[in-house]
């Protein structure tokens, strides 16, 4: 397949929150406020390398779509946002009811009995690496056996929802409803040990001795982008949020277009990096899994090899979620397995979290 192909499989619409008010708007010139809920365009960029980012209130950008042809490119449904389930399940719901009245006002226009289809074209056949396809191999058998709880970007979206949410009981909460109905609200079918290694990076620690500059450095190489820009951009912020943004303009490098990474290869991923100390080794490494990650999977998983997830909820918010000795067996120990083992296995430990997850709520 060629570029092209590989290009029409990317998103090119982005939904965040503006984290300053630095930017305008491209249609009305007004700035987007901090804070605010934003739509983001990638263009090309005639000037250098990358793509361009055009950023848009969403009634902006949603007017901009009822003036155009209906066949043109749009967003229509939130699968067409990259970011989204990086937001609060209350700002998902404005957004999907934004999209549901612009979808509705276009048909209105246009006399059109459905959204008009998507054109279908081929996806890109890539052949990845032989390691890569043995772990990927394994991670698919362990992800159908567990179900939507073994995704990584279910992982994502509760970390999401961890921080946006401001209230420490709710936060508790809101574990404890994943590890008693599941991301399908009737089960829990995954691996507690393995979700409680990943949320909670700085207690589990493996050691990774990779400072900010120095995966800047490697991404560099990865993404084929300015080093100069790049540790600009980082400046004494959030690496993981350079290296996302810098993902996103890489012409070497194409993120993919969907998550479909498990936990258990995001965890094998990091065990093998944790082993690793060269630089050539660590950039092959890396290449493994970037060729899998959409932009928001590099991001965690940079602040999973940071140690924060920046959830702003330590071990005992999670642990409570689990079970309310949790934390307090995990105090004497210090060992994850062995705290999970041992509350899990009480009887009335799940009567435990429910009564948590009520009463949290009902608060």
């Amino acid at each position: 397949m060629g570029d092209e192909e590989a290009q029409s499989e990317e998103k090119i619409f982005i939904v965040e929150r503006a984290k300053n008010n630095r930017a305008g708007c491209k249609h009305c010139k007004q700035k987007c406020a901090s804070g605010e809920i934003r739509f983001v365009k990638l263009t090309h960029n005639p000037f250098a390398e990358g793509k361009m980012r055009n950023c848009y209130h969403i009634d902006c950008m949603l007017e901009i779509f009822l003036k155009q042809r209906p066949t043109t490119k749009r967003i229509q449904t939130s699968d067409d946002l990259d970011g989204f389930d990086e937001l609060s399940d209350e700002d998902r719901k404005m957004v999907e009811g934004k999209l549901s009245e612009s979808e509705g006002n276009i048909r209105k226009k246009y006399n059109l009995t459905d959204t008009p289809k998507k054109p279908q074209t081929p996806k890109p056949v890539k052949k990845p690496e032989i390691e890569c396809q043995a772990d990927v191999a394994g991670g698919s058998d362990m992800a159908r056996d567990a179900g939507k709880d073994g995704l990584f970007r279910e992982f994502r979206r509760l970390v999401a929802d961890i921080t946006n949410e401001s209230s420490y009981l709710k936060k508790t909460a809101i574990v404890a409803k994943l590890f008693t109905h599941g991301t399908d609200e009737i089960e829990f079918r995954g691996d507690i040990k393995l979700w409680c290694r990943l949320l909670l990076p700085g207690v589990v620690k493996r050691t990774y001795n990779l400072q900010s500059k120095q995966l800047v450095k490697l991404f560099n190489k990865i993404f084929g982008t300015n080093h100069a820009d790049m540790l600009e951009h980082l400046g004494g912020g959030d690496v993981s949020e350079t290296i996302q943004h810098f993902f996103t303009l890489s012409k070497t490098c194409k993120p993919a277009s969907k998550s479909l990474l498990t936990l258990d290869i995001v965890d094998d991923f990091l065990e093998e990096l944790a082993k690793l100390t060269k630089e050539e080794e660590r950039i092959q490494h890396f290449k493994k899994i970037v060729s899998q990650c959409t932009p928001n999977d590099l991001k965690i998983i940079i602040r999973l090899i940071k140690g924060d997830l920046k959830m702003n909820a330590g071990a005992k918010h999670i642990l409570d979620g689990i079970h309310s000795d949790a934390y307090q067996v995990f105090q004497s120990s210090r060992d994850i397995d062995a705290v999970i083992d041992k509350c899990i296995g009480q009887t009335g430990s799940f009567h435990v979290i429910l009564f948590c997850f009520v009463f949290a709520w009902a608060t």
